[in-house]
């Protein structure tokens, strides 16, 4: 197995309980998986944030790539700036890739994480409390909705 190399750059910012994390990675051997933040409802209908591993595997001069992964659709969305949604379920399973933009959400246990650009969320929080969203710097915020089939 190859050594990976792996340049790390990271900037957190904390406002008072905020916490905002962007990392920018680079490995050598492209052999560092891809993160999903999952937000799921358990079963009492509290949601909550799950930090997901995604597996790559080469794939030739493709680079690396994971398994399917199953959706039936896609939809563009964007967010007017100062956009500020109180609490909701997700209206579907879907999947959320951010290309443009902030969006700070909020859970039940009132934990809140902000995510950028190249951020992937997998929204399964279709029942109970569900989940707060805003925009945290009154931008605009560009995203891809890819929905799961049942």
């Amino acid at each position: 197995m190859p050594l990976v190399s792996l340049i790390l750059f990271s900037t957190s910012i904390s406002i008072s309980s905020l916490r905002f994390s962007s990392f920018l990675a680079y490995s050598s051997t492209l052999e560092a998986p891809m993160l999903i933040t999952h937000i799921y409802a358990d079963k009492d209908g509290s949601s909550h944030f799950e930090d997901k591993s995604i597996e790559t595997l080469p794939s030739g001069p493709l680079g690396l790539m994971s398994a399917p992964l199953a959706v039936s659709s896609m939809i563009l969305r964007e967010n007017e700036p100062g956009y500020d949604f109180p609490w909701h379920v997700a209206p579907r399973r879907q999947y959320i890739v951010m290309l443009e933009g902030l969006v700070e959400i909020t859970v039940s246990d009132k934990t809140v994480r902000i995510f950028g650009p190249g951020s992937i969320l997998l929204v399964e929080d279709t029942f109970g409390e569900g989940h707060a969203s805003r925009s945290p710097d009154g931008k605009r915020r560009r995203s891809l909705f890819l929905p799961i089939p049942d």
